[in-house]
């Protein structure tokens, strides 16, 4: 019924729905006016004679208009039964001129049987008083009783007009009727016609089910039957082999497209012997694979063995031919798996072949090499030997043995350990220290392995190989090792190759080559006792020059102190990130003896002065070595012993300065030293004491002075710098006295006549800054130029 509806009012014309609204509310006025005529009410309340009824209002304008009156009780003669009855009913109830005489009650004008609420008659009174229309009439003088008259009049006139206007549109309606009718036939049609399709659609639906069942199905059958197809393809791919391509592996040339062949019949020869249990097919051609797969075996052979005695040919390139064979690896897992006596036969063929190739080039170029070492140190080179016992027997002079005791350049071999591998034939006639031909022998033997291992683990497998290959090579270099420390005693160059063998064991663990760990362990086992060996040696020329003595001892640094110092500064670099318990212990039992040497050697010169300037310029000389060292090498910390040797040299400088001081101005000292004691003699206003000192000082402190600091920077000590740092000190030392003298004359004496004979602070500070001023210029210069070759 909805859709009924929907399309009635869709065809249905505006104005015709205009009109049946129009023409509805026309009856509906119509009905409830002739219903209340009918009912035949007596009690009708009398009308106001000055205002008409609304019946009589439309009677009178019935009556004066007689054309209208026709006009409205008139209908077409083919309006329905139901439209003239109404029609007539309403011509009959305003075409009567005789109104039955309506009777009056008054029973609602009775004011005297009900309370009258005055306050909301006077509410009402003033909100009518309130009101615009009325205000504007009652001041227009207007009579409202003509003006509610006349508003009736109006009322019931436009009350008349709309009836007129409903019967007018009685026509309109029945049109609408007949149109009502007509589209509700035509909806029936469209009805019928819809429910025929709906029962169509409803066997097409049904007819689409069907067909997605066996659509289904057939899906279902098709993917089984591509499963099976696959599967059959499998395992016809897995278990036939092609008449060409058994051809091409028994007569085709051995190359790339090779590999693949025999990748393809190493595949289908597995999955055969992996199913031959399972399956019947795979069991009936198992006999003619491993046919097939012994034929390619033996290809294999007589290619392998061909492309390795190609290794043995002379001035063959090694690491082009492995590359080769690595293009050709997948040979060798075949005949692994398929074929194993073969595959040990030709691995037995590459381990003879090149661990003879590698040991006689390795054993070339070790003899190459150590035919450029310059030997440097003999048993006679030691830290406490007597000077005489060093020289040339043909040129009677002292041999150039400063790299004994020295590192000097040698270190740098330590920051260049990747440094090219040095070839002998490059080098010429020039004489290479030991450790800088031991650093190119482990990286050739690094290399060496590295190449081999890795070649070893990707062409063969992970088979242990090295041994077999490489053992009698590392036993090269091992024996090489050990023929040159049985007749090595320069202790710096073992210190620097147990420092290149542990770098070379951090290398070969990046490189992740464990297998050379029992080589640079071996090796570590000759250094080390080697090392103790020749330090031991060292160490008992040390104790017996401290027992014995030494010859050409005077107030110079003395030449074990020149040997001790390099020593100590090149077991200091190679120990500073080695930092081996067993080299720190050996450092400091050899600082303890050079300190007892020197104290022993000193006692041989005839004064405390030269003893205490033979200790200065000693200590001063190896804190100078080794302080140059630190500045060449920024990343060298200062050690141990330069702590030491620093305390040990300023309790001496004190000591000096004491005694130069006191041989100069020792009568004004020992004053001032004992002025603060009151139990001392003359300490409580010895005024003749003061005196004395006073004049003694104004005669000579000037040329005091002079004599002081040609003591120090010329005649003891030898060390520039050393020496104006040290004069600096003395004079510094000489302000605090001169300044304890000066507050002594200040409490004491200030008004005694020796008053002008005290010389004036300033007076002597501006002498003192004189005699300094170079000095001091020296050692900013020296700063500078330090601070300069930092940066």
């Amino acid at each position: 019924m909805s859709i009924a509806f929907f399309l009635l009012f869709s065809f249905i014309p505006s104005f015709l729905l205009f009109r049946f609204f129009r023409f509805f509310r026309f009856f509906l006025v119509f009905f409830s006016t002739s219903s209340s005529a009918s009912s035949g009410t007596t009690s009708v309340p009398r009308p106001n004679p000055r205002i008409p009824s609304p019946a009589s209002s439309v009677a009178q304008a019935a009556d004066d208009d007689e054309p209208a009156r026709a006009a409205l009780f008139s209908l077409p003669s083919s309006s329905s039964s139901s439209s003239s009855t109404a029609v007539a009913s309403a011509g009959s109830h305003f075409g009567d001129s005789v109104m039955p005489e309506p009777t009056i009650d008054l029973n609602h004008l009775d004011i005297t049987t009900h309370d009258i609420d005055f306050v909301e008659l006077d509410e009402l009174i003033d909100k009518f008083q309130k009101d615009d229309r009325v205000k504007d009439a009652l001041d227009k003088g207007f009579d409202m009783r003509e003006y509610s008259k006349q508003v009736h009049i109006d009322l019931r006139q436009a009350e008349t007009d709309s009836v007129l206007d409903y019967f007018a549109a009685a026509d309109d309606v029945v049109a609408l009727y007949n149109e009502i009718e007509q589209c509700d036939g035509v909806l029936k049609s469209m009805e019928t016609i819809l429910g025929g399709f709906q029962n169509d659609l409803g066997s097409i639906s049904n007819e689409i089910k069907s067909l997605q069942a066996q659509s289904s199905s057939l899906s279902c059958r098709l993917k089984n039957r591509q499963s099976l197809g696959e599967k059959l393809n499998a395992f016809v791919e897995n278990v036939a082999i092609s008449p060409t391509m058994a051809e091409q592996l028994c007569g085709d040339e051995i190359n790339e497209a090779y590999l693949e062949l025999v990748n393809q019949l190493h595949r289908k020869k597995s999955y055969v012997e992996k199913h031959k249990t399972t399956n019947r097919a795979c069991a009936d051609v198992l006999p003619s694979f491993s046919q097939l797969c012994a034929k390619v075996s033996s290809r294999v052979r007589t290619f392998l063995l061909q492309k390795i005695q190609e290794l043995a040919k002379p001035k063959v390139n090694m690491q082009v031919l492995q590359g080769l064979l690595l293009r050709f690896k997948v040979l060798n897992r075949f005949i692994q798996q398929h074929a194993p006596t073969i595959a040990t036969e030709v691995r037995t063929s590459y381990i003879e072949t090149v661990s003879t190739l590698l040991q006689r080039n390795a054993s070339r170029y070790i003899d190459a090499m150590m035919k450029l070492v310059n030997e440097i140190a003999s048993r006679d080179d030691l830290l406490g030997a007597e000077e005489g016992s060093l020289t040339s027997f043909f040129s009677f002079r002292p041999k150039d043995r400063s790299p004994v005791f020295a590192i000097g350049q040698r270190a740098s071999v330590l920051q260049n350990m990747n440094a090219p591998l040095i070839v002998p034939s490059h080098v010429g006639e020039q004489k290479l220290y030991y450790e800088e031909i031991f650093r190119s022998l482990n990286l050739y033997l690094l290399d060496l392995v590295t190449s081999e291992y890795l070649f070893d683990v990707e062409f063969f497998g992970k088979v242990d190989l090295f041994t077999p290959i490489l053992g009698k090579v590392t036993q090269l270099f091992v024996a090489n090792l050990r023929d040159y420390l049985s007749s090595c005693f320069d202790c710096i160059g073992i210190l620097l190759l147990i420092r290149i063998a542990r770098g070379f064991l951090s290398m070969a663990n990046q490189r992740q080559i464990s297998v050379l760990r029992p080589y640079f362990e071996s090796s570590a086992k000759l250094l080390w006792p080697r090392f103790q060996l020749v330090f031991s040696m060292h160490v008992a020329s040390m104790n017996k020059a401290i027992a014995e003595g030494l010859s050409d001892v005077d107030t110079r640094r003395h030449t074990v102190t020149r040997r001790y110092a390099d020593f100590a500064s090149a077991m200091h670099v190679c120990n500073v990130t080695y930092k081996d318990g067993r080299l720190q212990k050996a450092t400091n039992s050899l600082r303890a003896l050079q300190e007892k040497l020197l104290l022993a050697l000193c006692k041989s010169l005839p004064n405390e002065k030269t003893k205490i300037v033979f200790l200065i310029n000693n200590y001063d000389h190896i804190l100078t070595v080794m302080g140059a060292r630190i500045a060449e090498d920024t990343d060298l910390p200062p050690s141990e012993t330069m702590r030491r040797f620093e305390l040990l040299k300023n309790q001496q400088v004190a000591r000096f300065i004491d005694l130069e001081l006191r041989g100069r101005f020792g009568a004004l000292i020992t004053y001032v030293s004992r002025a603060g004691d009151p139990d001392a003699p003359g300490a409580a206003g010895d005024e003749e004491q003061f005196t004395a000192v006073v004049k003694s000082f104004r005669q000579q402190w000037k040329k005091s002075l002079a004599l002081v600091k040609q003591d120090i920077t010329s005649k003891y000590f030898q060390n520039f710098a050393s020496a104006a740092s040290i004069f600096i000190a003395a004079m510094d030392t000489f302000r605090e006295h001169y300044a304890t003298l000066e507050r002594i004359f200040r409490a004491r004496y200030k008004q005694s006549p020796i008053a002008k004979d005290f010389i004036p602070a300033t007076q002597l500070h501006y002498e003192l800054d004189s005699l300094c001023a170079d000095s001091k210029a020296a050692l900013f210069v020296r700063e500078k130029k330090k601070k300069k070759k930092d940066e």
